[in-house]
């Protein structure tokens, strides 16, 4: 079973990074997060940090939507501070503690396509 980092503070995230022997010299540039981003979502419960080998664990939730032939991808991610991620994905969210899949799904649609799902219908899990 995997060990998860205690991480307490953006210093303690810091050290785990150099104690890691991770380069974060280019974090927040271009479109690589920044080490305050990090922390912010490991404090939200959106992600931890796995201890040997050293990496970012999410859950997630992806949407496969479709209409005859069509599939929807989602082409960039316009980034909080204006900056845009090239993506080429299906839509997906990163799933809150406690959320469910489906509540996650659902929160995908109304904040990434804008679109409230009340007639929307889960055909698959």
């Amino acid at each position: 079973m995997a060990e998860f980092a205690q991480i307490q503070s953006k210093q303690d995230l810091e050290k785990w990074l150099q104690a890691k022997k991770i380069d974060i010299t280019q974090w927040g540039t271009g479109t690589a997060k920044s080490v305050e981003r990090l922390y912010c979502e490991i404090e939200q419960g959106e992600c931890r940090l796995q201890m040997e080998p050293p990496l970012r664990v999410l859950d997630i939730v992806q949407l496969l939507i479709y209409r005859q032939d069509k599939i929807l991808v989602e082409k960039f991610q316009e980034l909080s501070d204006a900056r845009r991620r090239e993506r080429n994905i299906l839509p997906s969210e990163k799933m809150k503690p406690g959320e469910t899949w489906q509540a996650a799904a659902m929160r995908c649609l109304k904040e990434e396509l804008e679109w409230a799902a009340q007639n929307g219908k889960i055909i698959t899990s």
